[in-house]
């Protein structure tokens, strides 16, 4: 019996929807695009190869898509791939061509050679090299803020990170927050060793946007201490703070370095000394920091 899939394929399928003019057949590469299903972001469009390289491809499973239709694709990071002709050997390389679902040695590297599965429907085991898994790991190269409208369709520039959160800052891509879930720090917000990022993972949804599923938190609750030579006045409606702390929630980051400036709302009309610890609350609506509470005055 041909097997079916294999164990770490099962891990990584996606639904899929053939928004390209040719069927694609069983185990055929497919490059993924714009152009899904308006009603089910987690299906991902996809067509034959084409002539213009795209950055993101994917497997077919042992069913034919046919034109419109909808199935499963596979993104690895093991994969059955149907091949076109000669006979693989462990290591060779193998991937896409223009206007074929069947790979090619020493084409869109895709893959590398694992073991020839089946020499007479040609089908062999590759683990993916050159294509994109169906989620990334990302670091935030600018500043991303929720919007005033639902959906948000701004996007954020991102840069790919490894499994060691490694950033490779010549490779860029936008990621999105339609629901308005996140705020994220841009890199170099914040002086070394702070200086990253907000850090997370966004997952491929069938318009070709990159979705944010989750990211570093952004801190609401600091603690900090007065920096005014004179205190603050009833009649200031901001302060400098010094000596942060992130109170509350764990793992939460300042979007931008507070000690610069007066970083602090004096919402109450508070007469505080200097020197006083202080806690803030940051205010969504006003996208500030808010005293909450402090010591009274000397």
């Amino acid at each position: 019996m041909t097997q079916q899939y294999t164990d770490l394929e099962l891990m990584s399928w996606r639904p899929a929807k053939n928004v390209g003019s040719a069927t694609i057949n069983a185990r055929e590469v497919c490059k993924v695009c714009t152009g899904g299903d308006s009603l089910d972001r987690s299906i991902v469009a996809v067509k034959q190869p084409d002539a213009d390289e795209g950055k993101t491809y994917c497997v077919n499973g042992p069913t034919p898509i046919a034109v419109g239709a909808y199935g499963r694709v596979c993104f690895g990071p093991v994969v059955l791939v149907a091949y076109d002709t000669g006979t693989p050997a462990i290591d060779d390389q193998y991937g896409w061509k223009s206007g074929q679902g069947t790979v090619v040695k020493d084409e869109g590297v895709l893959f590398n050679v694992l073991r020839v599965v089946n020499s007479t429907s040609k089908l062999l085991l590759g683990s993916i090299i050159g294509g994109e898994s169906a989620t990334r790991r990302f670091e935030l190269k600018d500043a991303h803020a929720p919007s005033g409208t639902t959906p948000n369709t701004t996007s954020a520039t991102a840069y790919v990170c490894d499994e060691d959160w490694v950033a490779d800052t010549s490779d860029e891509f936008e990621v999105y927050d339609p629901l308005n879930r996140f705020r994220g720090r841009a890199r170099g917000a914040m002086s070394s060793p702070n200086d990253k990022g907000s850090q997370g993972e966004a997952r491929l949804c069938s318009n070709g946007h990159w979705e944010i599923v989750w990211m570093q938190p952004h801190a609401l609750r600091i603690n900090a201490l007065v920096n005014e030579a004179s205190g603050v006045a009833t009649t200031d409606s901001t302060f400098a703070i010094d000596a942060i702390e992130v109170m509350q929630p764990t793992g939460g980051l300042l979007m931008s370095d507070l000690t610069s400036g007066d970083g602090a709302y004096n919402v109450f009309g508070w007469k505080i000394d200097n020197d006083t610890r202080v806690d803030l609350a940051w205010n969504e609506a006003d996208a500030h920091w808010d005293v909450v509470q402090a010591k009274c005055p000397a």
